[in-house]
Formats: C-alpha cells, sequence, structure tokens
C-alpha cells in the first residue's frame, strides 16, 4: 500500500469528509470501497539519504493503523484473558485430585500460583469487555457515515409520492 496514486474528485470529497485526527490515507481509501485498479511499480533504490521513518515511528504507525480500524486486539485480550483462567483452574483441579487420590501434597506457592494466573487471566478478559465498549463509543465518536453513496439513479417513470423529491 502506498500514498500515491490517481483519484477521482468524488474519492477526495468523500475523504475530506471524515473528520477523525487519525486519518491513515491508504485505509480511508480501501474503506470508502470505491472501485479500484492497482498497477505494479518497481521502485528503484535510494541513491541519497535515508528514510525519515525511524524504527520507533514505524511502531506508532503500525499501533495507529490497528487502534483506528479494528477492535481486534481488545477481543484477542478476551480470549487471552480466559484461556489463561481456563487453564488455571484445570491446573487447581489437578492438583486437588493429585492430593486426594494419590495423598501428594502441594506446597502453598504453586496453589498461590494457580490462583494468581486465574484472577490474572479473569481481569484481561474484563478488561478486554471494557476495551471493546470503549472502541464501540469510540466508533461512534468518529462519526464516520453509514454508507458511501457513488451514485443516485432514478427512474424516469417512477411516480412521485408527496414528499418525494
Amino acid at each position: 500500500m502506498a500514498n500515491f496514486g490517481i483519484y477521482s474528485r468524488k474519492v477526495i470529497d468523500y475523504f475530506k469528509k471524515m473528520r477523525e485526527r487519525s486519518r491513515l490515507f491508504p485505509l480511508f481509501i480501501r474503506w470508502l470501497g470505491f472501485k479500484n485498479a492497482h498497477v505494479v511499480v518497481e521502485h528503484g533504490e535510494r541513491t541519497s539519504g535515508k528514510s525519515a521513518y525511524t524504527f520507533s515511528k514505524k511502531i506508532n504507525l503500525a499501533l495507529d493503523t490497528i487502534i483506528t480500524m479494528s477492535n481486534k486486539p481488545l477481543k484477542i485480550s478476551i480470549k487471552l484473558g480466559f484461556f489463561i483462567s481456563f487453564f488455571s483452574f484445570l491446573f487447581g483441579l489437578w492438583l486437588i485430585v493429585k492430593y486426594l487420590v494419590w495423598n501428594i501434597p502441594v506446597m502453598g506457592w504453586t496453589s498461590m500460583m494457580v490462583s494468581l494466573y486465574f484472577l490474572g487471566g479473569i481481569l484481561l478478559s474484563m478488561i478486554g469487555v471494557l476495551g471493546v465498549y470503549i472502541g464501540k463509543v469510540f466508533d461512534e465518536a468518529k462519526n464516520r457515515p453509514l454508507y458511501v453513496i457513488d451514485e443516485v439513479v432514478r427512474l424516469e417513470n417512477e411516480k412521485r409520492k408527496p414528499g418525494n423529491k
């Protein structure tokens, strides 16, 4: 994906209507959904100087891209939290069975770690749920249009009803 291309006036006008602070041009152009075509271009090597995009700027761009366009990391944290809690619960059950069936005592730090992982997983899941709610508020605050209409077509023989323009 690159930041250069040939765009129609309509596409640029719709892009300009997006009032978000973090506007990643190539992603918004794809989000608008207009027809597009791609031309493969071979780029020459840089002959002098070096890129202004340092490693930290690239990381920040990646994080902005992920945060701006998706709630997926939040949903992953929910799944990861439940995963951690589930396996720590199973491990806790295993320790109880070891003690009751084979009379193998469990050291104190083990039960502490199991409960710590269990509660940590639950907390991670709940933070993820809270993040998804905040993400939904963020999506609403973006105030993006629900639809981008390319063309309005009216039929000549359409009967006009009161209120139709």
